[in-house]
Order: structure tokens, then sequence, then C-alpha cells
């Protein structure tokens, strides 16, 4: 049941664009890969959550960024606010994938 997880149609909603671009873009290395290289994206993101926030971004800038596709804009129909909310929670999401941080979240859906 999504509403254990999620109580409104909003973070629902986010939950499951989350879910679908989690991995989007994925570059077949992990994150301590990322940061040992010096690579690109952990410059961008600082060593922090480098692949989920690429993950993020690329979805993001596909659906609204300059070469964005208008025909992907799932949000185009939000008002401001929840968009706002939404890209907040969907971005929240996919950091928590984070591996790094598997078993502090599974103790927490667990409980």
């Amino acid at each position: 049941n999504g509403k254990r997880f999620a109580t409104s149609d909003l973070e629902l909603f986010s939950v499951l664009v989350g879910a679908a671009i989690h991995d989007v873009g994925h570059p077949g290395t992990n994150n301590n890969f990322q940061t040992n290289a010096n690579s690109e994206m952990a410059l961008i993101y600082n060593d922090i959550h480098v692949l989920e926030n690429y993950h993020v971004s690329f979805a993001f800038r596909k659906i609204l960024g300059k070469d964005g596709n208008p025909n992907l804009n799932i949000f185009k129909n939000m008002q401001q606010n929840d968009f706002i909310k939404c890209k907040k929670l969907i971005t929240e999401a996919v950091l928590g994938t984070d591996m790094t941080q598997h078993f502090q979240k599974l103790n927490i859906v667990k409980n």
C-alpha cells in the first residue's frame, strides 16, 4: 500500500517519478569511482551523492531544460507550489537511493 509511505497523491506521484528516474543516465560506475577519479560529475556535485544528484539533474534537464522535450513535461499542468514540492520530494527520493545510506533507510522503513 503506497499510502503507508505517501500521505497525499502528490507525495505518491513524486515517489513513483523518483523510482522511474533513479538510475536514468547511469554511467555504469559507482559514487566511490566517481569521487576517486575526480570525475566531472564528482566535481559538480562536490562528492555528495554524485550519481543520485546526476540522475535527478539529468531527468529534469530532459523534461524541463532548454533541450528538453515539451511532450515529456509531466509537470506542465501543476500549480507552481505543487511543482516545487514535487521536485523536492523526487529529489529526496532519488538521493535516498545512495547505497551508503541503505541500511539506515532500511531500518527506518522496518520500524
